[in-house]
């Protein structure tokens, strides 16, 4: 039992791993092509969410290195009890635990920093490029200056896909409906509801 629950976490890390490191590198060449961009309308997006999820995750990664590191704890001999396991292979799955834990921090850390705009080409938001053909339907609110974003079929009906609120500011109000309005006909402005 012991031999199993340590290669399952060693798989499950390497897996989390190469998802974060995959993430990341898009989210990064993304940042460097805005960065390389023109950029039309600045927007400022509240992200504080992707901050406290990445200092959990963080918090949670510290624990599980500090249990892997300390022998005499009480929880972890039971669990050496529970699955059979040697010290130095429940010290093995802890590391892996704070390796998973840190693969889901730093996605969440660089979606923080990221930055996002509105270009000639699409729309930089959350570490992500979205091309105006990708764009299924938008909406602009004007009382809070902001616009919500959908890249799926059905439309803002479906939360998968859904992008917003996208803020910007108030003098850039028209810039934003003249570009979203000028690219309207790149992407379907209407949606079919199944």
């Amino acid at each position: 039992m012991g031999i199993v629950v340590l290669i399952l976490s060693i798989v499950l890390a390497a897996a989390f791993l190469s998802v974060m490191a995959r993430h990341c590198f898009l989210a990064l060449r993304a940042q460097i092509k805005l960065y390389n961009s023109i950029q039309l309308v600045v927007l400022r997006n509240v992200r504080i969410h992707y901050l406290i999820g990445a200092i959990c995750s963080a918090a949670v990664s510290i624990f599980c290195v500090v249990v892997a590191s300390i022998s005499d704890i009480p929880a972890r001999l039971v669990l050496a009890e529970t699955f059979d396991m040697s010290r130095p292979a429940l010290s093995v799955t802890f590391v892996c635990l704070a390796l998973v834990w840190f693969s889901v921090a730093v996605p969440l850390f660089v979606m923080y920093f990221s930055r996002s705009a509105v270009v000639d080409r699409g729309i930089y938001v959350s570490g992500r490029f979205i091309d105006w053909h990708r764009l299924y339907y938008y909406h602009v609110d004007e009382e809070k200056h902001s616009f919500i974003l959908s890249v799926n079929k059905k439309g803002p009906y479906a939360l998968k896909g859904v992008f917003g609120p996208c803020r910007f500011d108030r003098i850039d109000e028209e810039k934003v409906k003249f570009i979203l309005n000028k690219n309207r006909n790149r992407f379907l402005t209407h949606y079919d509801i199944r």
